[in-house]
């Protein structure tokens, strides 16, 4: 985690403590193939949808990142068996999660802050932090497991994920309502 991040994730997570709430530590799941998946598979099925020429004909109607982004997939096939793998690896994922005895699972919504002005004007900078950025409830939501993002109290806009069991989607946001008084401060 970004060390920001990081610092609003523990503070979170002691308000919750400190107002009750019981937190279990569930074993970590590596997520490196999220970023991976996002940045490379995703353009490549657009670009298989769509058809390089007509995306080539409209490259002023997308932003330079999307276009940027498009670059490494255009003539490429989107490599199956990574995407089988990658979908795999979060299938166990969610089943940890569901087997698990709790009422929801919180996890940071991202691992890094916002990218600077400065930033935003490096594409290869930008493409590589929007593969972590973007991942908020993507993964979950990918898989059909309902999940949300609220905001933490901090001097930096993040968030955490609040997400629970396949059959539990009605109750979601009374637990993301619940919470959120706690994690936005206004006890």
């Amino acid at each position: 985690l970004d060390s920001r991040v990081s610092i609003a994730w523990q503070s979170a997570l002691d308000r919750l403590a400190g107002a009750g709430h019981e937190l279990v530590q569930l074993p970590d799941q590596d997520f490196s193939f999220v970023g991976e998946f996002f940045s490379s598979e995703v353009p490549a099925e657009l670009v298989q949808q769509h058809g390089a020429a007509q995306l080539a004909a409209n490259q002023t109607e997308l932003d330079p990142l999307t276009w940027h982004r498009l670059q490494a997939a255009l003539g490429a096939e989107p490599d199956r068996a990574g995407l089988a793998a990658a979908r795999a690896a979060a299938e166990v994922f969610a089943g940890r999660r569901e087997a698990a005895d709790v009422d929801a699972w919180l996890s940071p919504a991202t691992p890094v802050c916002p990218a600077t002005h400065e930033q935003l004007a490096d594409l290869d900078y930008l493409a590589a932090w929007q593969a972590l950025a973007s991942r908020n409830t993507r993964v979950l939501n990918m898989l059909d497991v309902p999940a949300v993002s609220v905001p933490l109290q901090s001097d930096w806009p993040v968030g955490m994920q609040i997400a629970t069991r396949r059959d539990h989607a009605a109750q979601l946001l009374g637990r993301a309502r619940a919470l959120e008084p706690c994690l936005s401060g206004n006890l």
